[in-house]
């Protein structure tokens, strides 16, 4: 079947424009297929005979496992290496996230993601790091934490909040899951000695329940329940505390 394919193009110091090109390819292939075809095209040229340079986007895995491949495929997050052709409609639009810098074409900077990790010391820290003391998780909460570890850190869920904006305070569900993670390793940890109002100002009071984040998230990620069991967790610990 011969798909439309539209590509912002671009560079920080470019606003870039979109290109258009035109492949024949099965519908059960993957836009990550897509890309790498054309970027197999020596000259590379447009739908109508313009000669461009290779498309920049990235991939670690190309099996949903590295995330690098997230971009915005006809409007909506998801990796090019899940994106069927089949699913999606002709035209194919691809353009890179708008929530992060753009470096290139379809790459953006997922720096900040680093950064906030580290603004909200989410590791489990080497006094509390003892594998041989390490007990296994009972019942329902053994499977939460087999979920939450699921996520990639793609970024999709960032992309798809109307919250998020990467240059405020609140972080998002990426990191309140990272952040349920480790508090249910290092509940004092977490949520005392790190602070719980510090886990109200970047999660709880930028978050409005939308739930985009786990409508788009590729891995499937329960994050509004555990975004749940998170608050449920640090008003438990809290109240403790009081007492």
């Amino acid at each position: 079947m011969n798909y439309e394919i539209v590509i912002k193009r671009g560079t920080p110091d470019h606003a870039g424009e979109f290109e258009h090109f035109q492949i024949d390819a099965d519908r059960d292939a993957t836009v990550l297929w897509v890309l790498e075809q054309l970027n197999l095209r020596t000259p590379l040229c447009t739908i109508d005979g313009k000669k461009t340079d290779k498309i920049g986007w990235e991939c670690g895995c190309k099996q949903a496992m590295c995330g690098a491949c997230a971009m915005i495929i006809n409007g909506r997050p998801m990796l090019a290496c899940k994106a069927f052709l089949t699913d999606l409609k002709n035209p194919v639009t691809l353009e890179p996230f708008r929530k992060f810098p753009l470096v290139h074409d379809l790459i953006v900077d997922k720096s900040i993601l680093q950064k906030h990790m580290m603004d909200m010391k989410l590791w489990i820290s080497d006094e509390q790091n003892k594998p041989a003391d390490a007990k296994p998780a009972a019942g329902s909460l053994s499977e939460t934490l087999y979920q939450s570890s699921a996520c990639i850190q793609c970024g999709c869920c960032l992309e798809g909040c109307p919250n998020y904006s990467g240059i405020d305070e609140f972080y998002g569900a990426m990191m309140m899951n990272t952040a349920y993670q480790i508090a249910n390793r290092e509940p004092e940890q977490i949520v005392v000695k790190k602070d719980i109002k510090e886990a109200k100002k970047h999660f709880a009071r930028g978050c409005s329940n939308s739930f985009a984040c786990e409508t788009v998230c590729p891995v499937h990620v329960p994050l509004a329940y555990h975004i749940s069991r998170l608050n449920s967790l640090a008003w438990k610990i809290a109240w403790k505390k009081l007492s």
